[in-house]
C-alpha cells in the first residue's frame, strides 16, 4: 500500500470539495492514522472516543456530522455498529479501487542530492536571515535606550 498515493488522492479530492471543512479534514486524518496503524487493511474497526480524541473533536454531534459528510461524499464507507463493544467499520475511498500491489508503481525521488552525499548547511535555504534578526534586535535596543 502506497500511503502517499492515498493521501495525494485525498488532498486532490479535498481541493475540489468546497464543503470540506477543517473538522472533516481533521477527522479524516485521524481515521487515516488508525488505518495506517492497522497496516492498511481493507476495512478497520474504530472506537468513537479514540477517533474523536485523535481528531480533537469534542462534540459527539460534530463527530457524527463530519463522519456522515465523509461517508456521503465518498471519502470513506462508514458502517456504524451501534454496539459499544464492537467498533464501527470504516473502509477508505469506496468509489476507488485501493490496491496493495506496488510493483508497478513509479518510485518518486524527492531528494535533490545523491543518497551518499552529506548534508551541507551552506547550500540550504535559510528561512530567516540572520542579519535581519540582528538588525531588528539593534533597533529594539535603540528604542529602549531612547525611552530611558
Amino acid at each position: 500500500m502506497n500511503y502517499i498515493k492515498q493521501l495525494t488522492y485525498f488532498f486532490n479530492k479535498a481541493t475540489a470539495d468546497t464543503g470540506l471543512t477543517p473538522t472533516h479534514s481533521s477527522l479524516f486524518m485521524a481515521l487515516f492514522q488508525l488505518w495506517n496503524q492497522a497496516r492498511f487493511t481493507k476495512s478497520i474497526q474504530i472506537v468513537r472516543d479514540e477517533a474523536m480524541s485523535l481528531s480533537k473533536i469534542n462534540s459527539k454531534a460534530t463527530y457524527h456530522k463530519a463522519m456522515a459528510y465523509l461517508h456521503k461524499n465518498g471519502y470513506i464507507d462508514y458502517q456504524p455498529s451501534y454496539n459499544p463493544f464492537k467498533g464501527s467499520a470504516i473502509s477508505f475511498f469506496p468509489d476507488r479501487i485501493v490496491t496493495t500491489d506496488t510493483r508497478n508503481e513509479p518510485v518518486q525521488n524527492l531528494s535533490t542530492r545523491t543518497i551518499n552525499e552529506p548534508y551541507n548547511k551552506q547550500y540550504s535555504n535559510h528561512i530567516i536571515n540572520h542579519n535581519m534578526i540582528t538588525q531588528s534586535r539593534d533597533k529594539k535596543n535603540e528604542r529602549d535606550e531612547k525611552k530611558i
